[in-house]
């Protein structure tokens, strides 16, 4: 999820960012978030200051927020993390 927070000021035009855990915990209820920028804009609309929650380590709030959180429950592989970036 930090990683996704992390990129979400570079995003532009239909640009999309994702990262997933493969057990489905990334250290809270959400297995990883998805970033693009409808993202970029609810967490404008909502007030939401990204470097602030990059600051404090705390991207699972911000997720919640823009509901961009990805939700799996415990899956019963933990092979790797996968991030997938799509650039157009």
């Amino acid at each position: 999820q930090e990683v996704v927070l992390a990129a979400l000021p570079s995003l532009t035009g239909e640009n999309v960012i994702v990262s997933v855990a493969s057990d489905g915990w990334d250290n809270s209820a959400n297995a990883g978030a998805i970033g693009d920028s409808k993202t970029v804009q609810d967490a404008s609309r909502l007030q939401l200051d990204v470097q602030k929650f990059l600051n404090n380590n705390n991207s699972f709030p911000f997720f919640e927020s823009t509901r961009n959180g990805i939700k799996t429950g415990r899956l019963p592989s933990n092979v790797s993390d996968l991030f997938v970036v799509w650039k157009k």
